[in-house]
C-alpha cells in the first residue's frame, strides 16, 4: 500500500450546476471563472485551469471533453476545440501542432501557416 495515497478525489467545480451566489464567489476568487470557453456547456477558463492542476491532467482534447464536457454541446466542439487546443499546448509546453484529439495519429493541426 502507498503511504501517501489519498482516497478522496477533489470534486470538479461545475459552475453551471451551482447557485448564482456560489458562482459569483468563485468569480471573485478567480476572474477566469467568469470567462466562458465552451458556450454550449458553459465551461469556463477557470474550470479548465482547475482541470490542469489535477494529479492526472488531460493530455488530449478528448480528455478535456470527457472530464468537464467542453465540446459536448450542440456545436460538438466546433467553437471551443481551438481554444482548448491552445490551452492544452500552453499547459503542456508544446507546439499546438502536437496536440492530439485522442491517440497517436489524431493530431488536430497538421502544420503552422504564415500569417
Amino acid at each position: 500500500e502507498k503511504e501517501n495515497y489519498n482516497p478522496r478525489v477533489r470534486p470538479y467545480t461545475k459552475l453551471n450546476e451551482v447557485s448564482e451566489e456560489i458562482r459569483n464567489e468563485k468569480i471573485k476568487e478567480n476572474p477566469h471563472y467568469g470567462k466562458v470557453v465552451c458556450s454550449c456547456e458553459k465551461v469556463t477558463l477557470g474550470e479548465i485551469e482547475d482541470l490542469f492542476s489535477r494529479s492526472v491532467p488531460p493530455s488530449t482534447v478528448k480528455g478535456v471533453k470527457r472530464r468537464i464536457r467542453a465540446g459536448f454541446g450542440k456545436c460538438q466542439g466546433g467553437f471551443c476545440s481551438p481554444v482548448v487546443t491552445l490551452l492544452l499546448a500552453k499547459h503542456l509546453g508544446v507546439n499546438p501542432t502536437e496536440i492530439k484529439w485522442d491517440r497517436d495519429g489524431s493530431e488536430i493541426l497538421l502544420e503552422e501557416v504564415k500569417a
